[in-house]
């Protein structure tokens, strides 16, 4: 069955599609190769459909949701990661980024897309329905799944506005942060702290980033400005010019060392050729 035609069987509109082109490593998805997704897909039990379409060629997809309430919406599927989140609200919108991104001269995959839907940064990008959903799902614990489980919930940060975000105050709660899924909360912290700034969260963040789990938080330099970029402390700071000092006669020992080696077999050399 034609690509075009599947979408549309799903209920999906399929014109944006029809202006495709294949560019690097990105190309349209055979009847096979899909199969072979969908059935790792279903071992996740993510609860809704998902219709691969484009491929990589390194086993990674671009899919779209063809049912529940996150149909239209597209996710990036990657082979070694079991995250099902979308990053782009609609087929229509991720074409525009994709065709966007292909311009470049060392375009390969979308990987090289800058810019997407999600998260969101302004209250006029808000989806109160979908984002509703989101929170029925959550206050229900009306999970079928951990990956489930886990794509709602980072779809619930993502899609909060500005004006909403004390919602997401429990994400970074200790008690709620270090028994949940580690990148969960790495969302939570990254909108919270670096995307909106939102000073109510900052002592929550400055808490988790005091245990073991969050002390090596990736992004902890980006967080509210780098008030909590990791300080060089005194002794550092006065072993970092004794280090210096020994290092550079080191080195010049190191090269006097190798010269002599040098000319020791060179002498050695002449010697043995005289004989």
């Amino acid at each position: 069955m034609k690509l075009i035609t599947l979408l549309e069987t799903k209920g999906i509109n399929s014109q944006p599609l029809q202006y495709f082109k294949p560019r690097g490593g990105v190309i349209l998805m055979d009847d096979n190769e899909r199969e072979e997704i969908l059935q790792w897909i279903a071992q996740y039990d993510l609860g809704f459909e998902l219709l691969p379409l484009f491929s990589n060629q390194e086993s990674d997809c671009m899919a779209i949701y063809t049912t529940g309430f996150l149909k239209g919406k597209v996710v990036i599927v990657r082979h070694d990661e079991a995250v099902f989140a979308p990053t782009f609200r609609s087929l229509d919108s991720f074409l525009k980024a994709y065709e966007k991104a292909a311009k470049q001269a060392d375009f390969y995959d979308w990987d090289d897309i800058e810019e997407e839907d999600y998260p969101i940064t302004k209250e006029n990008e808000a989806e109160p329905i979908v984002l509703q959903e989101c929170w029925q799902y959550i206050k229900a614990a009306n999970f079928i799944s951990d990956v489930q489980k886990e794509t709602i919930q980072t779809m619930t940060i993502w899609l909060t506005p500005p004006s909403q975000l004390d919602s997401l105050l429990p994400f970074v709660q200790k008690e709620f942060a270090l028994k949940e899924t580690l990148f969960v909360v790495a969302y939570a912290i990254d909108a919270l702290g670096i995307t909106h700034q939102y000073t109510p969260a900052k002592p929550l963040i400055a808490e988790l980033l005091k245990t073991r789990r969050f002390a090596n938080y990736y992004r902890r330099d980006s967080l509210y400005h780098g008030e909590f970029k990791v300080k060089e402390t005194l002794i550092g700071k006065m072993v970092r010019p004794l280090l210096r000092v020994i290092t550079v006669p080191f080195m010049l020992l190191s090269l006097l060392f190798v010269e002599l080696i040098d000319r020791f077999k060179k002498k050695n050399k002449n010697i043995k050729n005289s004989i």
